[in-house]
């Protein structure tokens, strides 16, 4: 039997569903009967009038026909009586329901008010231990035997009686079907497990592991279990290897939610060794299984992204390539990789195995998406490398979801760029000039800085290039050129400033770079 997740019955009610949540009603149609006796009664209650809106309720209980509808008449009765403090008259009319085969339903859905009251009381859950030893002693019909057993283990949690708890659980629960039984052993082990109570949980586990191989549900949750119980005590290895066995147990979903769990916590415990052997094992072990397998890439890129290391995750992304990986899933993994493209200390030679891969794989993808995602990593590198021949090719091969002039606009300063590094500074300066005619003309929309988060407004590219133009006419020695790019430059940035409130971290940027310009112009 396969499960997905933790999808075991919950029996913890500590509330009425519903109560206060009337059916809708479309326009035209007048109030629905439930309705209208809930607020009748809400408002004769709040006159003081309690006798009459109860009256009024157990009209409305006889006259509705919904199931549903009965259920929330009768657990406002108890409601009202419970807010008033008139627990007795509460728990009266819950026992005669529990005793009329009629009304039982109603028992049902209002199962968890009293219980609830009483919690919020002095020594509230031992009062709930009281109030579910008079219900058994009253003699439960089979409807009720289940939520108030849950009830009575929900308040041992509460009072750290663990024993008495699972003694219960093993006796009375694993009586109930399969899936009663494995919402109370689901809830026990989890309760265990938050509250540090790791022997508790193993004991549990142990009763499943020997009472419930012909309860295949059952054997699924044991497997589940123990895969929690490791991880809670930080033996992720261990928790892999359970997985691994087990794996058969679970649908795609739940492995990818344990492998999710396993590689988390391995890493935030500083055992990011750990997580690369279980997610690298995945890969394999659940080559049929996409959603578990996907997890694995994620966690086995994201460990070289933390490492800061863009080789270890194009080894990676290579060894993922050869055991077949869908090309879209390979683009993913380069997004995931793709801040480590741009900062200097990334090797140039990462920096061209990354733009040589995503090269090779945008052949591959069919996704706009992920052509232009892909482009846009070949554009990074590019400019990281300097290879402006290259960028242009990527540019003349198209971007998807920019247009012509974006386009013209982007192939102008990577030609201007290529200019300037062969030599040609005239050619070089009249494209940035055509590349910053371009961004003046646009809307001023601004974006953030890869590296600084920081956001960067037209006049700040503006200023950017025409700072450019000064160094290059500084460094050709034609310095009355250069000195009237630095002045251009200097009314740009002034000009950004006004774009910014005291406080923002933009503010310091610019003025550091006013200063440099100062300094460059000899002001």
């Amino acid at each position: 039997m396969q499960i997905k997740g933790k999808a075991w019955l919950s029996l913890a009610l500590v509330a009425l569903v519903g109560i206060g949540c009337g059916k809708s009603k479309t326009a035209g149609e007048s109030m629905p009967a439930v309705d209208r006796y809930f607020s009748e009664a809400s408002q004769k209650a709040d006159s003081g009038d309690l006798a009459g809106a109860l009256a009024l309720l157990d009209k409305g209980i006889t006259q509705v026909s919904d199931p549903a509808d009965k259920g929330r008449l009768f657990g406002l009765e108890l409601n009202l009586l419970l807010t008033r403090n008139q627990l007795a008259d509460a728990q009266a009319r819950y026992l005669k329901a529990a005793a009329t085969p009629a009304d039982v339903s109603l028992a049902v859905q209002a199962t968890g008010l009293i219980e609830g009251y009483l919690a919020q009381q002095p020594e509230g859950h031992s009062n709930v231990l009281a109030w579910c030893d008079r219900l058994d002693q009253a003699g439960l019909p089979e409807a009720l035997q289940a939520p108030v057993l849950q009830n009575r283990l929900s308040a041992l949690w509460a009072l750290g009686q663990f024993d008495q708890a699972l003694a219960l659980i093993e006796t009375r629960g694993w009586a109930m079907p399969d899936a009663v039984a494995g919402g109370l052993f689901s809830r026990f082990i989890q309760s265990s497990l938050a509250a540090g109570q790791f022997d508790q949980a193993a004991q549990a586990l142990a009763f499943l592991e020997e009472k419930g191989d012909k309860r295949a549900g059952l054997a699924a949750l044991a497997a589940e279990g123990r895969i929690d119980l490791a991880v809670a005590r930080g033996d992720f290895a261990g928790a892999g290897d359970l997985l691994f066995e087990r794996g058969s147990l679970f649908d795609d979903g739940a492995s990818a939610g344990f492998l999710d769990k396993i590689a988390r916590g391995a890493m935030a415990a500083g055992k990011a060794d750990v997580s690369d052997a279980v997610v690298e094992k995945a890969l394999s072990a659940f080559a049929n299984r996409p959603g578990t397998r996907s997890r694995a890439l994620r966690w086995w890129l994201v460990r070289a992204r933390d490492a800061g290391d863009l080789g270890m995750g194009l080894d990676r992304l290579e060894k993922l390539d050869a055991l077949g990986v869908p090309p879209s899933q390979l683009a993913g993994g380069v997004n995931i990789l793709s801040q480590l493209v741009l900062p200097s200390n990334t090797p140039p030679a990462a920096a061209a195995r990354m733009m040589d891969f995503a090269g090779r794989l945008k052949t591959r993808v069919t996704e706009e998406g992920d052509v232009s995602l892909l482009a846009g990593i070949q554009l990074d590198a590019g400019f990281r490398l300097e290879d402006y021949a290259g960028l242009v090719k990527v540019l003349e091969a198209g971007v998807p979801g920019h247009d012509a002039a974006w386009h013209q606009t982007m192939i102008n300063k990577v030609k201007a760029h290529l200019d300037l590094k062969e030599g040609r500074i005239d050619e070089a300066v009249a494209k940035f000039r055509l590349f910053m005619a371009s961004i003046a003309a646009q809307e001023d929309q601004g974006h953030r800085d890869p590296i600084t988060d920081e956001r960067v407004t037209k006049d700040m590219i503006l200023g950017y290039n025409a700072s450019r133009i000064g160094d290059i006419y500084d460094k050709a020695g034609r310095a009355a050129d250069a000195a009237k790019a630095y002045a251009e430059a200097k009314a740009d940035y002034e000009k950004a400033l006004k774009g910014f409130a005291a406080g923002d971290p933009e503010i310091k940027t610019i003025n550091e770079i006013l200063s440099g310009l100062g300094k460059r112009a000899g002001g």
